[in-house]
């Protein structure tokens, strides 16, 4: 991340049916990520 970019969250949930409607997988397989960064107010 570059200066003066805030925290960021990242929630990804795969999906369990890639040809059909999206299906979420348990919630074991979520990923979450999570930075810090530079808060500017």
């Amino acid at each position: 991340m570059s200066s003066g970019m805030g925290p960021y969250l990242a929630v990804a949930i795969p999906d369990a049916s890639p040809d059909g409607p999206f299906t979420p997988r348990s919630a074991q397989e979520a990923v979450v990520h999570a930075g810090g960064g530079i808060v500017l107010g």
